[in-house]
């Protein structure tokens, strides 16, 4: 077996830099000698063991190195040289190689020998957020928990804080890409901040996608003194904004009027030049369409959104940031289902990735459109499910059937990826046994749910048992309430059947230790808090 304790000589590249960081960081903490090695060095002369880290430097070494997709890996262990073996298809495989070793590594001074080959089923498996309400430092005052378009409430530095944390429990757990409305705002850092916060995903493989409104959601800049907000740019030239259908409407710049074409082509091409993004999340706007003369012209014009304002404004937006970065993931939204009308022959249907959003509600008649084979005219589809947040008051819900059956079924049918929502913080039970439910199927091939649950979230919560009786006590008590649900519209809580429960909880806590206590822990104390708020509780 290879002593982790012995001194190591670490190679990697560059590109590498961050997983061989990873290895380092293991080797280090299990009492070990790191010596980083350039690709291509002679190794005969020098002293110990040695860790591969990484196609180019597998390939100096003259290793044969597998062959595999962007996001797969193998990690080899062996007792002679070269002792480690991590590399993937591209730098996250190389990552999520470098991950898999330090947690090996964890559980004792010794590394065992294994062959280890994965490679995920899904290319595209991603975080949807927006900044108001991504709450994962925990200590941040200003929270939200529901809303688009919000201000931001929290100080200036929680946005960063927020994301790091963000990024670091998606970069272990194989999720690829994060969207991020509000990516832009003064109140929060601005430019200085979000090029901090880009650097940082992509140091660690996560495809940073900022969401870019399209003469909606603020445009490139969210919010601010800047150039490219929209808010300034119509203050500037009101002349170009929209008529809306109504009153109440949000801030919209009409599709037809040219100059605010070009105003989105120098914002866009700003925004690739000015930060190290993976890709770019558009959206037209869903909250009406513009009802001049000039747009009139378009065809109908009722509704939310305009698929022909789709069809004028994606492509000249496309190909600007693709002139500048033609590897960007690049984003259209659909506001829209499989089960209903298809977007017919869109602009680069071949290359774009089309997202397409469900509810619970809708996801049966979605489930049988997908399963008889809707007629996509796009290639790359991803699916965006609204489960487990405030849209469908289940913030804190354990929906772990439901993003198990989003990932079987996007691969059954041919997808290329899956999207939930990924604002609150894994440290809240229900959410990261969502998280890690949802990363589990999207990667793995697997199939096995109840195998799943049993094993590998069991584990989290002390057992098979210990698991299944933490779901039933979400099942009959019911999830935690979010601050924006009111307590009169949830049923009367059972109040002596609670109180058992609790005292079972604390029991879990006091008899396990480490993490499974902490997520007892965090069980007995959401439940004397559902116990504290049912004497608040008003009239029917």
């Amino acid at each position: 077996m290879s002593q982790l304790s012995d001194r190591w000589l670490l190679i990697a590249s560059e590109r590498d830099e961050y997983a061989a960081e990873v290895v380092g960081g293991a080797i280090r903490g299990a009492g070990g000698d790191v010596v980083h090695v350039e690709p291509g060095t002679d190794l005969d002369r020098l002293r110990g063991q040695v860790a591969l880290v990484g196609e180019q430097a597998t390939s100096a070494a003259g290793v044969p190195a597998p062959e595999l997709r962007e996001d797969g890996f193998v990690l080899r262990v062996q007792d002679e040289r070269p002792n480690v073996l991590a590399t993937g298809g591209g730098m996250r495989g190389t990552i999520y190689a470098a991950q898999e070793l330090a947690s090996r590594a964890a559980q004792g001074d010794e590394l065992p020998p294994c062959e280890l080959r994965e490679e995920h089923s899904l290319p595209y498996r991603w975080f949807w957020t927006w900044d108001h309400s991504t709450n994962w430092w925990e200590q941040a005052p200003g929270k939200q928990y529901i809303g688009a378009l919000n201000d931001y409430t929290k100080p200036p530095e929680a946005f960063l804080e927020d994301y790091k944390r963000v990024i670091d429990f998606m970069c272990l757990h194989r999720l690829n890409a994060l969207t991020v409305w509000g990516f832009l705002r003064d109140s929060h850092g601005g430019v200085e901040a979000a090029q901090e916060l880009a650097q940082y995903a992509a140091r660690r493989g996560v495809c940073l996608q900022p969401g870019v409104g399209i003469n909606a959601y603020g445009g490139i800049y969210w919010h601010g003194d800047h150039e490219f907000c929209l808010h300034s740019w119509l203050a500037r030239h009101p002349e170009l904004a929209a008529q809306p259908p109504g009153e109440g409407f949000g801030l919209m710049a009409c599709p037809s009027k040219p100059e605010n074409l070009q105003w989105h082509i120098d914002g866009v091409r700003w925004l690739v030049e000015t930060f190290d993004i993976g890709g770019i999340a558009f959206e037209t706007g869903d909250y009406g369409v513009c009802q001049c003369a000039e747009c009139a012209k378009r065809g109908e014009r009722s509704g939310v959104m305009s698929h022909e304002d789709m069809h004028s404004l994606y492509e000249p937006l496309l190909s600007a940031a693709w002139d500048i970065k033609p590897d960007l993931w690049i984003i259209c939204e659909t506001y829209q289902g499989f089960h209903e009308k298809i977007i017919q022959n869109p602009p680069y249907a071949d290359r774009a990735i089309w997202q397409w959003w469900s509810y619970e509600a809708d996801w049966p008649d979605q489930y049988r459109a997908l399963k008889e084979g809707v007629d996509l005219t796009t290639r790359l589809n991803v699916s965006r499910t609204h489960a487990g947040t405030q849209w469908a008051a289940q913030r804190f819900a354990p929906r772990m059937e439901h993003f198990a059956q989003q990932a079987l079924i996007a691969r059954s049918a041919g997808l290329s990826g899956v999207s939930m929502f990924g604002e609150e913080p894994a440290s809240t039970v229900p959410n990261e046994l969502n998280y890690l439910t949802f990363s589990h199927f999207a990667y793995s091939d697997d199939d096995d749910l109840e195998r799943f649950i049993d094993e590998d979230l069991g584990a989290l919560l002390g057992g098979a048992s210990h698991i299944r009786k933490w779901l039933s006590i979400l099942s009959e008590v019911g999830p935690p309430r979010s601050p924006n649900v009111p307590l009169e519209t949830l049923p009367a809580l059972d109040e002596p059947l609670a109180r058992r429960y609790l005292i079972q909880a604390q029991q879990m806590a006091g008899t396990l230790s480490g993490e499974p206590a902490r997520r007892w822990q965090w069980t007995a104390d959401y439940l004397e808090g559902r116990l504290a708020e049912e004497k608040t509780r008003g009239p029917e």
